[in-house]
């Protein structure tokens, strides 16, 4: 099998900011803008006022991540909302069964497997390249996730770092290929690194903030920089810790024969991530490996066996396995013992509500030793030992909940209840199934252990739905409570549209527009009636979009009146009218007006342009006043020269007649 060494290279930060030199005023730059609370509608507000546009905006740290111009990044920093403005740093990788991955076998993996915790349904996060989900070795363990790169929800890896590193933490056991530290465990994978091996601390940030969400329990971090990319990321990682991940990352690979990498790399070095330093068959430090007094742990990392793609990428092999060398080789073997750690059942003694902590002082414990006695440098507590940290069998299934109940909280909610019948479950799974005395149960959600109740969201509305909840843990799961059945309440109606207003703009064109009062509607009804008023009655003419506030009725007679009226409706029904309003097409052969706002170096300008007048000269209106009389050219600028915000009303006359165009306003 090929063999390839995956190094550490971390781009520094300098490069960013040797790009942000070499960008010109107005060339964008990706940066970390920080706030002094979590960013809302008046953060991204400035943002787009400095001329940035948002890549994420965050709730696990109050910063934005965002292009901007390089001009606009000092007045950024000088804003008095902004605590920082730091450059969005580039990171990049860092880089027989059982017989077949002698790490895994190493650090006592086997031994955990055969007592029977195979880390079922803890999950892991990975984030890195992505994942080639169609590998066998992952069927069934394979959870979903998101490609932060093309910003897209699929996560195939087009690099096979990250498949490599999913691999050793949960390839499945199954007699062929290798086998992952927790083979049972699921895995999320979130893409931030491209096919080059590179990406941003403004993706990792989001993708920590993601891992929480979908439940992760474990993250493993298999990139990194040598220079220190600044608060937000740091952050990030430490209140992703308060938020009960166990956050494990790659030490680094800068060391060589000419040089000793004595510094571990960002994110590893960060006291709520636990640092990851590689060795060997002969448990002695790799050549490659960083060190530092951060780290915390030692695990495999030269000549690893593992899942890589079989298509056509950096790191990809026909065979679908692959051997490399790396911290980021050792690092997944730390984060599948911790999900065997929590699958074997670890109590919250401290109770601070998460058990990360008591995970990390289980794994640091029970670590072999190795190098200078306690702590060092090199290999921080010891190898890991997965036999000492998850050393007992799974426990006994937990009893069944019971009591469960199901009501509408609206109309696309139903709430569920139930009692927590067992003190040492995982979870709760919950199945569903459309129809009040259905069978075909599917599961919907897990939630986490102590967890009695849950709002199913997204459903149809005035539909029965079935459901039934069992408890789970490693050593298996309950027998279910329910059914139970609730009924989504109707979809309630939409509200009436407001504000109508009718404006011809030539002879055969009337343009409507209206304010949009309903969050609900499906579509807008448009009726119109010959006439003003109307006596003939209403004839609808046309739907729009649920969203729509502005619709061009066509195709109409010259010098006629029609009066018009709209609604909005849903799966429910409709809404009230609005108020009618009427508007009389032009006259045949009358002028045509259409304007055009801009400005230039911030001053007010507008564009006119008409056909059909007749005389030598025309009269140009603004907001009723003549402004100027010119020659019927069929165009004219106005230089208002104001700046800021205004609206203007154009109309261009026959000069000194009433035979006048149809009205035209322009806004800034």
């Amino acid at each position: 099998m090929q063999r390839a060494t995956i190094h550490l290279v971390l781009v520094l930060l300098a490069l960013a900011m040797n790009l942000l030199a070499q960008a010109g005023p107005a060339d964008p730059v990706r940066v970390l803008i920080g706030f002094r609370q979590l960013p809302g509608p008046a953060e991204i507000a400035l943002v787009r006022a400095a001329g940035g546009t948002p890549i994420h905006t965050y709730w696990l740290v109050p910063s934005i991540a965002a292009r901007v111009p390089q001009a606009a990044v000092q007045g950024l920093r000088n804003n008095p909302l902004v605590t920082h403005v730091d450059i969005d740093a580039i990171v990049q990788e860092v880089d027989q069964e059982l017989d077949n991955t002698w790490g895994v076998k190493r650090i006592g993996s086997g031994v955990v497997h055969g007592n029977g915790n195979l880390g079922t349904g803890v999950k892991v996060c990975v984030i890195d390249s992505g994942i080639d989900y169609t590998h066998s070795e992952f069927a069934g363990r394979y959870m979903g996730g998101y490609n932060f790169v093309a910003g897209t929800s699929d996560p195939f890896d087009d690099r096979g770092h990250g498949t490599h590193v999913s691999g050793t933490v949960l390839a499945a056991r199954n007699s062929a290929g290798v086998v992952g530290v927790a083979p049972e465990a699921q895995l999320l994978a979130y893409k931030i690194l491209d096919q080059n091996g590179q990406g941003y601390v403004s993706d990792a940030i989001a993708a920590l903030q993601s891992c929480i969400q979908a439940g992760g329990q474990v993250t493993n971090s298999s990139f990194g920089t040598s220079s220190d990319p600044g608060s937000d990321i740091r952050q990030a990682y430490d209140n992703a810790e308060l938020a009960g991940l166990v956050n494990v990352a790659a030490a680094g690979n800068q060391s060589s024969f000419f040089r000793t990498c004595n510094a571990i790399s960002f994110p590893a070095r960060y006291s709520s991530v636990i640092a990851v330093t590689a060795t060997d068959t002969s448990n002695a430090i790799a050549s490659f490996s960083c060190r530092g007094p951060e780290a915390e742990l030692a695990a495999p990392g030269v000549n690893i066996n593992s899942t890589v793609p079989t298509g056509s990428c950096a790191n990809c092999a026909s065979s679908g396995y692959r051997t490399l060398s790396g911290t980021s080789m050792a690092s997944p073997h730390v984060a599948g013992v911790a999900a065997l750690v929590i699958a074997a059942g670890i109590a919250d003694t401290n109770s601070n509500g998460r058990i990360s902590d008591e995970v990390r002082a289980r794994l640091q414990s029970t670590a072999t030793d190795l190098g200078a006695a306690g702590r060092d440098s090199l290999y921080g507590y010891g190898l890991v030992n997965a036999e000492l940290a998850a050393p007992s069998a799974p426990p006994a299934p937990p009893a069944a909940p019971t009591g469960l109940s199901a009501s509408a909280a609206s109309s696309s909610e139903i709430d569920l209840v139930w009692n927590d019948n067992s003190g040492n479950e995982t979870g709760f799974k919950i199945e569903r199934c459309t129809g009040a005395g259905c069978a075909n149960f599917a599961e919907i959600a897990t939630v986490g252990a102590g967890v009695t109740s849950y709002r199913n969201s997204g459903l149809s509305a005035s539909t029965a739905y079935s459901y039934i909840v069992r408890a789970f843990n490693s050593g298996g799961t309950s027998e279910a409570a329910g059914p139970a059945s609730a009924t989504t309440l109707a979809e309630p109606l939409p509200s009436a549209p407001a504000s109508l207003a009718a404006s011809a703009v030539s002879s055969s064109q009337i343009n409507l527009s209206w304010t949009n009062t309903s969050s609900n509607a499906t579509g807008i009804e448009i009726e119109r009636c010959p006439g003003s008023p109307c006596t003939a009655g209403y004839a609808k003419i046309a739907d729009a979009g649920g969203t729509a506030t502005s619709y061009s009725d066509q195709g109409l007679s010259a010098n006629t009146a029609y009066t018009y009226r709209v609604r909005a409706y849903n799966a429910g029904g409709a809404s009230g009218y609005s108020d009618s309003a009427s508007a009389t097409t032009l006259a045949a052969g009358s002028i045509q007006l259409s304007a055009t706002g801009y400005k230039v170096q911030g001053l007010q300008k507008a564009d006119l342009s008409w056909s059909g007048a007749t005389s030598a000269s025309v009269e140009v209106k603004r907001n009723g006043a003549v402004i100027a009389t010119v020659t019927n050219t069929g165009a004219y600028t106005d230089h208002i020269n104001r700046r800021g915000s205004g609206t203007y009303t154009y109309q261009v006359c026959e000069a000194g007649t009433s035979a006048c165009s149809n009205q035209v306003t322009v806004t800034f």
